[in-house]
């Protein structure tokens, strides 16, 4: 990559955190993390260049993923910005929710290994630089 992309994290577990920053950055990507809603916004607003991706939890301290994703949706600098949810929240009214909210992925977390998440987000990443 000429340019290092970078991706937001959005997830309270330090644990998942610490396990996606890992297989991120070891296919390339830069990486920052936010462990609540409030602190995803501030990111957000000092980041330069915007992230390339955000991976975002809707179960997070401070402003749920859900107020997050509308924020991120309703702001121009931010609306094209492939937004994956990764939840533990696996009812169809999340996911719908989520969806008409403008995520581009709903993800249950038990259902993905981070490989597989690394591969859809490069996917959702190479779409929007066509």
């Amino acid at each position: 990559m000429a340019t290092e992309q970078k991706i937001l994290i959005i997830e309270d577990d330090t644990f998942i955190n610490r396990i996606y920053k890992r297989v991120f950055s070891l296919s390339g990507f830069g990486i920052e993390l936010a462990q609540n809603g409030e602190e995803a916004m501030a990111k957000m607003e000092s980041m330069n260049p915007a992230p390339t991706l955000i991976i975002l939890d809707i179960m997070i301290p401070k402003i749920s993923g859900f107020e997050v994703l509308k924020r991120l949706k309703g702001d121009v600098r931010w609306q094209k910005i492939p937004v994956i949810v990764m939840t533990n929240l696996s009812e169809k009214t999340d996911e719908e929710k989520a969806l008409n909210l403008g995520a581009s992925l709903y993800l249950v977390k038990s259902d993905h290994n981070p490989r597989e998440v690394v591969l859809k987000a490069k996917e959702l990443i190479d779409k929007q630089i066509v």
